[in-house]
């Protein structure tokens, strides 16, 4: 684990959860409440907040894990109690117990029949049905953010057992009568509701087998379908209740044949216990891995702008992880820049990860380089990154007219290019985070850039460089395999590889880059490592002469070379023309 002191919280790189305090204390003492939690709090470290006669109802509770600000509502759900007639009886012609009526908190007044939804151990507010079918507002809930009826489940271990999700409240209980788990999603559009509680908190949520229960009707299908999808994404297990049409939903059959109802659980349990092992086959995996059409699944080559690269990697970057070493000042954070632009300028989004270097910067160097691509060699007019950040653009209308020409050509790719600034605050888990809103926003999952990984924040400050490396580097290899994308990584070599060509060795200070990495690019002067190679003469030439070598391709060549010109300039890299065979008499 690691403590996070801004965020004032400890993160689990082994499940990926994050723990606040009161999530801590609760482990410590067997607590699962929030009210519990919290008052163990106050009694450790703060007792004069838990003074007597503190009206709790009125203060603000943030949700374990939610993100949301939820109040305890209990005092006014009390007020509207003190109203009721204490009737049951529309919860009895359910089916519901008195016992359940009482262990929930159910209740009738005006109508409508109450469901307190608790949160954390407190009431963050309640759904109602109206006792008369033909009221004129059916359900009429509370105000502000609900949550999960029953969903503190989640934060607690499953032990592998079913975990039903109901669509109505009603339906939760019932199954909780025939001594099941449920947790109801209070409506079948509230799926991100779970997802979000599963993702949150996701070691416990994993020692759960879904169940989930749409009724059998459009909405209960197309809530099953989403629920699936993202237990699915979440790596959760899931099945689908066996309801049929003429079955109604678990309220219906519960009244109308509850031996029938026994069969249908009885189903899905079993289809869980078969199916859960099953699955793992690779026969039951064969299918979806012919059927290219299925969202995630097709692979396909993503350019990289260079024509020589493509061809040496089979067309280009596919979903897997790619890391680009060289030594300090050599180019190495230009050329990947090069490739984002290239990959977003084709229609591929880009997030990319700026550890190092500011937006700025970075959009400085694609200014650079797009204005010297428009004006050609000798580059006389070109833009460098320095005149660019400082304003000095000179007066004559062709500079201002190249200048226009560089913002219009950059404009498209730049639109599809997502820079991320950081500065030791951006490690694994962030990125990951970001992937997924990234995708969640834009509706594609983008290819991502990480510059660099020696600078990646640490995830165990009392760890080693390397074994932080080591950790970096398998956490942005499950990265590209969850996500199905392209991960570029740069790294840098230390000073005893200045000189001597590229191997293996200079990527030794993190033996995870060497057998995580799909593909291992290196990139050096033309000549390093020979007896009359002089590092300093051959840097400072322009164009400098340099060769991208892959030490590593997974599933292609595994060792080539490809020479590149590097106007440093301009921040531009440029494939260098292939040599001619001598002629054979």
């Amino acid at each position: 684990m690691s403590y996070h002191t801004k965020a004032h919280n400890v993160h689990c790189f082994s499940c990926g959860t994050t723990y606040d305090l009161f999530d801590l204390i609760g482990m410590d003492y067997g607590l699962t409440g929030f009210a519990e939690q919290r008052d163990k709090v106050c009694a450790l470290f703060a007792p004069e907040l838990d003074r007597p006669g503190r009206k709790r109802e009125q203060e603000p509770y943030i949700s374990v894990n939610m993100g949301k600000e939820i109040k305890d509502r209990s005092g006014e759900l009390q007020k509207i109690r003190e109203m009721a007639d204490g009737s049951c009886d529309y919860f009895i012609g359910r089916g519901v117990t008195t016992e359940s009526c009482e262990k929930h908190g159910l209740f009738q007044q005006g109508g409508y029949a109450y469901f307190p939804v608790m949160e954390g151990g407190i009431c963050a507010g309640w759904c109602t049905r109206a006792v008369d079918e033909a009221a004129l507002s059916r359900y009429r809930n509370s105000a502000g953010p609900l949550g999960l009826w029953n969903g503190d489940l989640i934060r607690q271990s499953g032990r592998g057992e079913e975990l039903f999700v109901t669509e109505g409240i009603i339906d939760a209980i019932l199954l909780e009568q025939l001594g099941k788990s449920a947790v109801s999603l209070c409506g079948s559009q509230n799926t991100g509701k779970l997802l979000l509680r599963c993702e949150q908190n996701l070691q416990t949520a994993n020692t759960w087998s879904f169940v989930v229960c749409g009724d059998p009707d459009p909405a209960g299908g197309k809530m099953n379908v989403r629920l699936l999808e993202g237990l699915e994404r979440l790596g959760l297990r899931g099945r689908v209740l066996p309801l049929e049409a003429d079955d109604g939903d678990i309220a219906v059959l519960y009244s109308k044949d509850r031996e029938k109802l026994l069969e249908r659980l009885a189903g899905a349990s079993e289809s869980i216990a078969d199916a859960s092992y099953e699955d793992t086959s690779a026969a039951a995996q064969l299918d979806d891995f012919f059927d290219t059409t299925r969202r995630g699944t097709k692979q396909e080559a993503v350019s990289t702008g260079f024509a020589g690269l493509d061809r040496l990697l089979d067309g280009g970057v596919y979903p897997g992880l790619y890391i680009v070493g060289a030594v300090s000042s050599l180019g190495k954070t230009s050329l990947v820049l090069q490739m984002a632009d290239a990959i977003a300028g084709d229609g591929r989004d880009v997030l990319f990860f700026t550890l190092e270097q500011s937006r700025n910067e970075l959009m400085s160097k694609s200014l650079s380089r797009v204005s010297a691509q428009l004006e050609g060699e000798p580059y006389r007019q070109a833009f460098t990154s320095r005149q660019l950040l400082s304003g000095q653009l000179g007066e004559s209308e062709r500079r201002r007219q190249l200048l226009r020409d560089t913002r219009n050509a950059y404009r498209e790719a730049a639109s599809r290019l997502f820079l991320r600034e950081g500065m030791a605050d951006i490690g694994t888990e962030e990125i990951r985070v970001a992937v997924r809103e990234h995708g969640n926003r834009r509706g594609a999952v983008p290819v991502v850039v990480v510059d660099y990984l020696q600078i990646l924040r640490p995830a165990e400050a009392r760890a080693s460089d390397k074994q932080n490396t080591d950790r970096a580097v398998v956490e942005l290899k499950r990265l590209s395999r969850d996500f199905n994308t392209p991960v570029l990584a740069v790294s840098s070599f230390n000073r005893e590889n200045y000189r001597a060509a590229v191997s293996m060795e200079a990527f030794k200070e993190s033996g995870a880059i060497e057998y995580s990495s799909d593909v291992l690019i290196g990139l050096q002067l033309v000549g390093a490592g020979s007896k009359e190679f002089n590092y300093n003469a051959e840097k400072v030439k322009e164009p400098r002469q340099l060769e991208l070598v892959i030490l590593k391709n997974r599933n292609g060549i595994p060792y080539a070379k490809l020479r590149l010109q590097y106007y440093a300039k301009f921040n531009r890299f440029v494939e260098a023309a292939p040599r001619k065979k001598p002629l054979i008499p």
